[in-house]
């Protein structure tokens, strides 16, 4: 299993992760309260683990992991 993890104190919602996750699992939740007092990007889904979030992700806010099921 893989998984996104955003960080709350870094992310400024900009929106770029959105627009470039393939499966469409990350979006902009304007209800979450960060260090910047506004949106946060969010992930509801399976991420594929392609890495393109992370990549475009001006302020490294971004992790992915992959959990071994051992």
């Amino acid at each position: 299993m893989i998984n996104v993890f955003i960080d709350k104190n870094k992310c400024k919602a900009c929106g770029l992760c959105t627009a470039v996750c393939p499966k469409g699992i990350i979006h902009i939740n304007s209800d979450e309260i960060t260090a910047y007092g506004k949106g946060c990007a969010s992930v509801d889904g399976e991420c594929i683990g392609c890495g393109s979030c992370y990549t475009v992700c001006p302020d490294i806010a971004i992790t992915i992991r992959k959990d071994d099921d051992k």
